[in-house]
């Protein structure tokens, strides 16, 4: 709180909530700012009827201070949504009294500065350093302190150090074997889900953000209210989708089946070749990946999924020794009326396409 107060956050409103028989309520002579009592009060508008029972909630739990976002971008400074500080407030036994809630702003300075110069954030990065209990300044060391100060600042706030640390390692476990990898949290205040994607950088590309956006909406049952992308010297890209989400909460087995949706859409052209070709042949699947797997060229990975793949390898794999050529006439469902397509499979010298049209007029 003394690093709120040194100029470190932009003050925009505070109320106070009384505990009155496991309730919360709102003392009327302790609000300030664009929540005193007599503003409508649009940051709150849907949360009003919620926070007595989100607070009582909070104050099951063994920790004074709770950092959130509220769905509302600030009018001052930056356009960003408010940070919600909320505070216990307990009698000299421990007993809670109520919660003093904030809103405002962090000062660019916090998102900029180490986190080892922001209290709240160091004491949460020291449990989860001494946690993994790796030997000081090894290799393992390092990078764990690289990935937490790497880590997205907002989602270190809000992120509880158990829950931190559980990420924070597996980021670490990604750069042996480098993969899809995704991570959730529910913000119980906003009632949205952060869901924070690391990708290989070398597949990254802005189609692929989408794809993902409509698949965690599609199960999520939510809409996307912002996304923010980092490409930096790491060796992944990493995406965070803030979706509002009907959903109460996400389970470590929701987080591991969406992951796997994810890593099957985010899956490069010949893996997914190899994974159909394995299915398709079995035993004999690595004599046919070592043929084939790198034998497309990209306007065709561009233009067919791999599952066209293999019907166009069965097709050059039944051809005789003295066959040369093989023609198919098809449709599918890109075709419009009255039109039909032509494949050409030539087992020597390719036919150029002023040879095929002559004959195709005639």
């Amino acid at each position: 709180l003394d690093y709120v107060y040194d100029n470190n956050f932009t003050l925009l409103g505070y109320r106070y909530f009384k505990s009155q028989k496991n309730n919360f309520r709102v003392q009327q002579n302790k609000s300030l700012g664009l929540l005193r009592n007599e503003r409508d009060i649009d940051f709150l508008v849907n949360f009003e009827e919620d926070l007595p029972e989100l607070f009582e909630k909070l104050s099951k739990q063994k920790k004074i201070l709770h950092i959130f976002k509220i769905n509302r971008d600030s009018s001052v400074h930056r356009r960003v949504p408010v940070d919600a500080p909320a505070i216990q407030d307990l009698d000299n036994d421990g007993n809670i009294q109520g919660f003093h809630l904030i809103i405002g702003l962090f000062t660019s300075v916090t998102y900029s500065r180490s986190v080892t110069d922001i209290p709240y954030l160091r004491l949460k990065v020291d449990k989860v350093i001494k946690k993994a209990d790796f030997p000081e300044g090894g290799h393992d060391d390092k990078a764990l302190k690289h990935i937490l100060e790497k880590y997205p600042r907002d989602e270190l706030f809000q992120t509880d150090h158990k829950k931190l640390s559980k990420i924070a390692l597996s980021i670490l476990s990604l750069q042996e074997r480098q993969r899809i990898a995704l991570f959730m949290r529910t913000d119980i205040f906003t009632k949205s889900v952060a869901c924070m994607i690391y990708i290989p950088r070398d597949r990254f590309e802005t189609r692929m953000r989408r794809k993902f956006e409509k698949i965690l909406e599609s199960e999520l049952n939510g809409k996307t209210t912002a996304y923010y992308t980092t490409l930096d010297d790491s060796v992944f890209a990493r995406i965070i989708l803030i979706i509002e989400s009907n959903k109460k909460s996400i389970s470590a087995a929701d987080e591991k089946r969406l992951e796997k949706l994810l890593r099957r859409e985010g899956r490069a052209w010949d893996e997914a070749l190899a994974e159909v070709i394995h299915i398709k042949y079995g035993a004999d699947a690595d004599h046919y990946i070592e043929n084939y797997g790198q034998a497309f060229p990209t306007a065709y990975r561009e233009t067919y999924l791999p599952e066209k793949g293999i019907k166009d390898i069965e097709v050059i794999d039944s051809f005789e020794e003295d066959d040369t050529i093989n023609v198919s006439f098809y449709r599918d469902k890109f075709c419009k009326e009255k039109e039909v397509r032509l494949k050409l499979y030539i087992k020597d010298n390719p036919i150029t396409l002023s040879d095929v049209l002559p004959t195709l007029k005639n």
